[in-house]
């Protein structure tokens, strides 16, 4: 993303494994305090590895709290962003900034996740309800196989085109 920063065109550029109108992978979830139920059968959520800059460059403004930062790596407090529908169905809005949860990874155990962020609800796909709440965390604490490119231009999109594909392609013809 650096190497794309650097056009003149480009303003923003962020990464995250799935985009909105996508169904992003799904995962079960435990909210600190909750009920304890047997793993398999907590309920799920959308689940989306980002980048820092990718909110600021879908032009998406938190709610409530912050949006992630450089300093959220793979060294600093596990953090997640969650989404309203989110709360909706799990906790109480007056109290999700700095509340915990856990994403399930079964035969693996998880660290505790503390919310700093409540976005608006981006579609992710999937035509039940449920399956509309989502969890964003920064990229550098959950890294993805498959990652796709947000792009975020100052003049007409389709200008920079060419640029792009020879910056991918010089990493990975």
């Amino acid at each position: 993303t650096n190497r794309l920063r650097q056009n003149a065109s480009v303003q923003s550029v962020a990464l995250a494994s799935s985009l909105p109108g996508q169904s992003p992978g799904q995962v079960r979830v435990e909210v600190e305090g909750a009920d304890a139920v047997v793993d398999h059968l907590r309920p799920t959520t959308g689940s989306v590895s980002v980048t820092p800059a990718y909110f600021d460059t879908l032009g998406v403004r938190p709610l409530a709290g912050r949006v992630f930062v450089d300093g959220d790596t793979g060294g600093s407090l596990p953090v997640v962003i969650v989404n309203r529908r989110f709360i909706e169905r799990f906790l109480p809005v007056d109290r999700a900034i700095g509340h915990r949860i856990r994403l399930i990874d079964p035969g693996s155990p998880q660290p505790w996740l503390t919310i700093v962020g409540v976005v608006p609800d981006l579609f992710l796909g999937g035509l039940r309800a449920d399956q509309r709440s989502g969890v964003y965390t920064p990229l550098d604490q959950k890294p993805r196989f498959s990652m796709r490119m947000v792009i975020r231009t100052r003049g007409e999109p389709a200008s920079i085109t060419p640029f792009v594909r020879a910056q991918v392609a010089a990493l990975d013809s």
